[in-house]
């Protein structure tokens, strides 16, 4: 440790902490470029997501909703990749930042006169810059959330149109389904009908067969039309059969 109250010693400690605080206070404000490009980065990020908020809040649906949803997309990539590539920066800058606040504090400067010290001086040109990183730092992570926001408003849009859609579908599906039905049903009317005329009128002709060799003296016709109830319910119930045999 130095004595202060050595004026060599005071002199060599002074010096060498003007040339630390110097080089400590350049790679703090070495950042400073950085926040100026974040900073039109934002301005214009921020035209951009007004712009796509506005879409979504007058309900442009259809078509532009896969195109919104892309631009949404494409600025939260950039808003991304602005963090990833500040973020850093803007740490070490207020690391540094924070090595100059301590060595002015550690300097323990007495006012004269009421005069303003250097420590105050540099603070009040150098506080600036460090509170620029973290409006910039948090003017990004407040783009990132309204961008998730806005994405997830249309992600929410685009989920009840494909429900909608979906809905439709199955009711569309369930009236085909209901159509098929009945033309099923016709269809199994119309080949009871068909099966029970070809039955019948194997009926009649060996009936009527049986009459012509003298083994019964009933009229064939007669005997076929008694047949019929029963021809019928046979062939219906058998096809009712084969259709629950299909469906199970």
């Amino acid at each position: 440790q130095c004595d202060w109250s050595s004026d060599v010693c005071s002199s060599d400690l002074l010096a060498q902490w003007a040339l630390e605080f110097e080089q400590y206070r350049m790679l703090a404000l070495i950042a400073l470029p950085i926040a100026r490009r974040v900073g039109s980065v934002v301005r214009d990020t921020e035209i951009q997501l007004a712009s796509v908020t506005r879409k979504l809040a007058g309900q442009w649906i259809g078509d532009s909703t896969e195109a919104i949803y892309l631009e949404l997309t494409d600025l939260a990539g950039k808003i991304e990749a602005e963090i990833t590539a500040s973020t850093y920066r803007f740490a070490a800058a207020q690391a540094y930042g924070a090595i100059v606040v301590d060595r002015l504090a550690r300097l323990d400067e007495q006012s004269l006169d009421e005069r303003p010290t250097v420590g105050s001086f540099l603070s009040a040109r150098f506080s600036p810059a460090l509170r620029t990183y973290e409006s910039m730092q948090a003017a990004l992570q407040d783009l990132a959330r309204r961008t998730a926001r806005a994405a997830d408003l249309i992600r929410t849009h685009i989920d009840l149109q494909l429900s909608r859609q979906n809905n439709d579908l199955l009711q569309a599906l369930n009236r085909r389904t209901r159509q098929q039905i009945r033309l099923q049903q016709t269809v199994e009317g119309l080949s009871v009908a068909a099966v029970s005329y070809y039955v019948l009128g194997l009926i009649g002709y060996l009936l009527k067969g049986i009459k012509d060799a003298g083994y019964m003296t009933l009229d064939p016709s007669i005997l076929t039309a008694a047949f019929v109830p029963i021809v019928v319910l046979a062939l219906a119930l058998a096809v009712r059969h084969i259709r629950k045999n299909h469906i199970s």
